[in-house]
C-alpha cells in the first residue's frame, strides 16, 4: 500500500488508540451521575472503581493483541484497516510476546481493585468483576464465535454502570439498567467499525477501504436513541437527558460513510473516530441532563 496511506492510518490509529479508554470512562461516569441522582455518590470510591475498569480494558487489549497477533501466525496483518494494531507500550518499552504477561498483570491488578471494593460494599460487586474479567480474558474466543457486539455491550455498557451504581448506593435498580443501554450499544458501536469487515484495495492512486459485509452501526445507533427516549417517557430517566439526542445528526453522518460500498482511507478513518466522540459526547450530555435540576 501508498506510504500515504499508512501514515494516515497510523496516524488515525494512534487517536484512536488513545480514546478508546473513553469506553471505560464513559459509563463510570454515567453509573456514578445516576448514584448521585439518587442521592448517593463517593469521589474516591468511584476514581476506584474507573481505574479498575481501565484496568480490565488495558488488560483484556493486551490479551486480545497477543492471542490475535503473536499466538495466531496464520491472521494476515492487511485484513482491515486496523489490523496489525498493537496496545500502548507493545513495540517500543514491550516486545510483542510480552503482551501476555502485561495483560494477566492489568487483570491482576484490577482484580485487587475488585477484593477491596468487595470488602466496603459487597460480594456483588466481585460477582460483575468476575464476569467482566472473563469477558475480558476470553474476548477472542468470544469475537471468534461472533460474540463480540454483546460482549462489547455488557462489558462496557450494562456491567460498569450497574456496578458503579451498586458500589454507590450498594443497590440494584431499574434506573442504571435503562441507563445502561444507550451506553452499552454506543460503545458497541465502536467496537463493530474497528473490527468490522472492510478491506483496504487500492483504485488508481488511491487507497480505498471497502465494505464486505453487513453494516450493523445503523441498528446499534437506533437502539441507543430509543433507549433514551423510552427511559425518559417510562420515568426512569430525568427529562432532561434527551439533550443527548443533540448526536444524532453526527451518527447519521457517520452512517453515511460506512454505508457506502467503498469510501476513502482518510474519510473511513475519520468516522471511526466521529463514533468514539459520539460516544463520549452522548454519555457526557446524559450526565449533563442528570445533573441539571429539575
Amino acid at each position: 500500500m501508498s506510504q500515504k496511506f499508512e501514515e494516515v492510518r497510523i496516524r488515525a490509529i494512534r487517536v484512536i488508540k488513545f480514546f478508546l479508554f473513553s469506553a471505560a470512562v464513559i459509563p463510570c461516569l454515567v453509573g456514578g451521575v445516576v448514584a448521585n441522582f439518587h442521592g448517593s455518590f463517593n469521589f474516591s470510591l468511584w476514581m476506584i472503581v474507573t481505574l479498575g475498569m481501565v484496568l480490565g480494558q488495558a488488560g483484556g487489549d493486551y490479551l486480545y493483541y497477543y492471542s490475535s497477533y503473536v499466538m495466531d501466525n496464520s491472521v494476515k496483518k492487511d485484513r482491515t484497516p486496523f489490523s496489525g494494531w498493537s496496545p500502548f507500550f507493545v513495540g517500543s518499552i514491550l516486545k510483542s510476546k510480552d503482551a501476555f504477561y502485561a495483560g494477566i498483570l492489568c487483570f491482576g491488578l484490577g482484580f485487587i481493585i475488585a477484593i477491596y471494593l468487595t470488602m466496603k460494599v459487597g460480594y456483588i460487586v466481585l460477582i460483575l468483576a468476575c464476569i467482566g474479567g472473563l469477558i475480558g480474558f476470553l474476548f477472542t474466543s468470544l469475537m471468534n464465535k461472533g460474540l463480540e457486539e454483546p460482549a462489547i455491550f455488557l462489558a462496557f455498557g450494562f456491567l460498569p454502570v450497574i456496578g458503579v451504581y451498586y458500589v454507590m448506593t450498594k443497590s440494584i435498580t431499574v434506573e442504571p439498567i435503562v441507563a445502561s443501554i444507550s451506553v452499552g450499544f454506543l460503545v458497541t458501536v465502536v467496537a463493530y467499525v474497528k473490527g468490522a469487515s472492510y478491506t483496504i484495495n487500492k483504485r488508481g492512486e488511491s487507497c480505498l477501504v471497502v465494505r464486505t459485509g453487513k453494516v450493523k452501526a445503523p441498528i446499534f445507533f437506533l437502539a441507543a436513541y430509543l433507549s433514551i427516549i423510552i427511559g425518559v417517557v417510562s420515568g426512569c430517566m430525568p427529562a432532561w437527558t434527551l439533550i443527548s439526542l443533540a448526536t444524532i445528526p453526527l451518527a447519521l453522518n457517520v452512517t453515511k460513510v460506512f454505508n457506502r460500498k467503498y469510501s476513502q482511507i482518510s474519510e473511513y478513518m475519520s468516522a471511526v473516530i466521529k463514533t468514539l466522540a459520539l460516544h463520549s459526547i452522548t454519555g457526557i450530555l446524559i450526565t449533563i441532563g442528570y445533573l441539571i435540576p429539575f
